[in-house]
């Protein structure tokens, strides 16, 4: 079983296509929740009405907008044992396939952390194992189990691409980042842009933050 996180401000129509790509590929273990990080135009009401099943499908809402690290750490306390968490943007829509792909990583190399692949599936190898992973894009990926007892949280002081910092981490914990070579997800790009300011964030975490991950 997975439990698929996707954070959301605003952009309904965006959401909602996303939301919809999900819920015609998860498999019935699957769980989604899609979370309203602050959102303010009307959004979450449709989407709620639209997914929220009370079971394998949920909505939930966050009163103010929080940094993404923030959600993302949240989104732990919703595991129950041996879960795998995927955490996908709100600006994607993913294909046929490409959750099971993900999963097959684990199966391939247990402890590590899986992204899908962007554009076109590969013809080569099904995973591919990276190193170089400043570029590497945050908008879909999965932990396993293992890995989130071992790295722990994501770093709040993160704020523009805590991915990045999570996925050094990794790497010091002498475990793995593997590409899911056929595991498609189309990213939009620039919808979930960051709209608010460094000082917003700086008040709220309540310390300096990182721009850049230094090796």
């Amino acid at each position: 079983m997975t439990l698929i996180i996707v954070p959301f401000v605003d952009n309904a129509k965006v959401t909602i296509d996303c939301l919809k790509s999900v819920n015609a590929t998860k498999t019935e273990s699957d769980i989604v929740v899609a979370i309203a990080n602050g959102s303010k135009d009307g959004t979450f009401d449709k989407v709620f009405n639209k997914f929220d099943n009370g079971d394998d499908f949920t909505v939930i809402r966050v009163k103010e907008h929080k940094c993404i690290s923030d959600i993302w750490n949240r989104s732990f306390r919703m595991l129950n044992g041996d879960e795998r968490i995927c955490f996908l943007h709100n600006d994607t829509i993913v294909k046929d396939n490409w959750l099971t792909e993900m999963e097959l990583g684990f199966d391939v190399i247990p402890d590590s952390c899986i992204l899908s692949q962007q554009g076109n599936a590969s013809r080569g190898a099904r995973f591919t194992v990276v190193d170089d992973i400043d570029k590497i894009n945050g908008y879909c990926f999965m932990l396993s189990h293992a890995v989130m007892n071992k790295v722990g949280k994501f770093d709040l002081r993160f704020v523009l691409k805590p991915h990045i910092d999570y996925f050094h981490r990794i790497l010091d914990n002498d475990m793995k980042i593997v590409v899911a070579n056929k595991s498609i997800v189309d990213h939009i790009g620039g919808v979930t842009t960051n709209r608010y300011s460094l000082s917003y964030y700086t008040e709220q975490v309540g310390k300096e933050l990182i721009l850049i991950r230094n090796r």
